[in-house]
């Protein structure tokens, strides 16, 4: 039994490396990219994604319409999501791949408290600390000052950072509630694609080889990162994973500086250890409270 479990998280944590190496190499394309309009971009990553999903759904026999009563969370994930992919793709093309994906890793946060207000799941003085500790490491990062327009970017980040979290919030809700996580991928796709047309076909830009190869593996690395991290949680749970899924932010540290000779500054560097113990931290502290949870529903039926 102990082999299989740590099999299983080996299984894993391999899957979750895949999932941030995908993700990583999306966004550094959807900067190699250049300088495209961002609704142009978001249509290739979401309709190669959808096409995927489409295939797998078929394969498995599973319908396109949502489960009766889960139209309107479905409605917010693709909502969120959606403003979310705005507010990333904007400010990759403004700021260092790094930078972007250490603020966006802040959803978890923003997860656990929609999750309490939306899901009516426990948030606790030590989460709210953690949160505190988070936004001190990503002001590092920021570096905050009064200029607005120079700001936009780092705030663009953050609201995908937001909006991410109410997305995954909704995303749990869903599955709670039966939804298949391919109908969740495939119904995110088709929205964004379909909100996205009438903006790409009014701001088209035409594209050089190069361009059009970049955002069609946008969409195929997308999908590994989207696949990975499905899979990655069906074999071990998100506090045997969260290591793994930072290892985002070192790709994309590695990416950044191959293709566009980027390194982040130093206070940059600690505002990534600031956060990415915080987000650490949380998850074990996390952990621990579903453990007691656990033994004690156990003890509570024992008894």
């Amino acid at each position: 039994m102990k082999t299989q479990t740590r099999s299983n998280v080996t299984k894993g944590i391999l899957w979750m490396l895949a999932s941030a190496i995908g993700f990583a190499v999306m966004n550094s394309l959807v900067k190699l990219a250049g300088d495209l309009p961002i609704f142009q971009k978001m249509f290739f990553r979401n309709f190669i994604a959808m096409l995927i999903t489409f295939l797998a759904m078929r394969r498995e026999g599973v319908r396109l319409r949502p489960e009766r009563g889960n139209e309107w969370h479905m409605f917010l994930r693709c909502f969120s999501g959606l403003l979310g992919m705005i507010g990333n793709y904007y400010a990759l093309d403004r700021m260092l791949v790094s930078d972007v994906t250490v603020i966006v890793k802040l959803s978890p946060f923003f997860t656990l408290l929609f999750s309490a207000l939306i899901l009516k799941e426990d948030f606790r003085p030590p989460h709210l600390l953690f949160m505190i500790l988070a936004f001190a490491g990503s002001a590092l990062v920021a570096k905050p000052q009064l200029d607005f327009t120079a700001m936009l970017p780092v705030l663009a980040a953050f609201m995908t950072a937001v909006t991410s979290g109410i997305s995954y919030t909704y995303v749990r809700s869903l599955q709670q509630h039966g939804e298949d996580r391919n109908r969740i991928i495939f119904t995110f796709s088709a929205t964004s694609c379909l909100f996205c047309i009438p903006f790409a076909v009014a701001g088209y830009q035409p594209m050089t080889g190069k361009q059009l190869l970049c955002l069609i593996f946008v969409g195929v690395s997308a999908s590994v990162g989207q696949i990975g991290m499905t899979n990655a949680y069906r074999y071990a749970a998100s506090r045997e994973l969260s290591t793994a899924d930072y290892s985002q932010v070192f790709f994309a540290a590695v990416l950044g500086f191959i293709l566009f000779g980027q390194l982040p500054d130093r206070y940059s560097v600690i505002g990534y250890f600031i956060i990415i113990a915080a987000v650490l931290g949380n998850s074990i502290y996390s952990a621990s409270l579903e453990e007691k949870k656990k033994r004690k529903e156990l003890s509570a039926g024992a008894s």
